[in-house]
């Protein structure tokens, strides 16, 4: 079906986290071994993006591990994950993304931005390492950990390493930056 001509587009944050979180479903649905049919269905109320993931296979889907994969782009957005498995009728995903931003963008927010990378990048810029030391820390050349702290700037919307160093110590997420 045609999207209808007065519609809003999609941001294209959305869109990209859709194609994504829509991707990972599909490929921990095709994991089940013996799986013959998916059925992949998107719809749009003007207010939020629903994707919908479904067989009707044996419901051994791994949810736990699928939701592990699919939290920190759904926290980020504001997204809701519906996971269901039921042995022997099947497996069902529905997340749930709304159009519009969620308000508010806390701090701990912007630290979930990160990826693994740049999270080991910030915690050795906290310990005040160089970019010398933390490439052979890391064993990466030192432009690779310039580029991986320019993200980490950007992600984090700070300017220095003083300011990220402050914003992760503040923070002290588990696994923390102390």
């Amino acid at each position: 079906m045609a999207p209808s001509g007065t519609g809003r587009p999609l941001p294209g944050e959305i869109a990209y986290a859709a194609r994504a979180m829509t991707r990972a479903a599909a490929l921990a649905f095709t994991a089940q071994p013996g799986l013959t049919r998916l059925r992949i269905a998107w719809a749009c109320d003007g207010t939020s993006l629903r994707i919908d993931v479904r067989d009707q296979h044996s419901g051994d889907l791994d949810a736990a591990s699928l939701r592990r994969q699919l939290q920190g782009r759904a926290r980020t957005l504001g997204a809701t994950i519906d996971l269901e498995a039921v042995s022997g009728w099947g497996s069902r995903a529905t997340i749930t993304l709304p159009l519009d931003a969620a308000p508010d963008r806390s701090d701990e927010t912007r630290l979930t931005r990160l990826n693994r990378r740049e999270q080991e990048v910030l915690r050795l810029v906290t310990q005040g390492k160089r970019n010398k030391t933390i490439a052979e820390t890391l064993g990466i050349s030192e432009s690779t950990v310039k580029f991986h702290v320019a993200g980490v700037f950007r992600k984090l919307e700070v300017t220095s390493r003083g300011e990220a160093t402050a914003l992760a110590l503040n923070l002290d997420p588990p696994g923390g930056f102390r």
